[in-house]
């Protein structure tokens, strides 16, 4: 969401991918232009970039990705992502994926 007063100018989100995770497919709405560039260490950085967003005006983007078969059970898989345009703060956010652990608790 573009909380400002103004138009938000060259706005992109950006999402490197952790370790464990591989991009499998993305979407964005309001005719985002989805691009796949190298990341840090050989890492996928995926970059969904829009000419503008209105004052007050929300867009989303899905993406699917695939867990690692290496990463082990009880791992946490922690994802930061960044929305910024040209005439706006940078917005961060982040995620976490856990994986199940191994056994269940007992909780008695």
């Amino acid at each position: 969401m573009n909380p400002g007063d103004v138009e938000a100018v060259r706005v992109e989100f950006s999402n490197e991918a952790p370790a464990g995770l591989e991009w499998i497919d993305a979407s964005a709405a309001g005719g985002g232009e989805i691009r796949r560039e190298p990341g840090n260490g050989g890492a996928a950085l995926l970059v969904v970039s829009w000419p503008t967003l209105g004052a007050q005006e929300s867009i989303s983007v899905t993406f699917t990705a695939k867990v690692a078969s290496e990463i082990e059970d009880g791992a946490v898989i922690r994802n930061l992502v960044v929305a910024n345009a040209r005439n706006a703060a940078d917005a961060p956010a982040s995620f976490r994926i856990g994986m199940p652990p191994t056994q269940l608790p007992d909780f008695r």
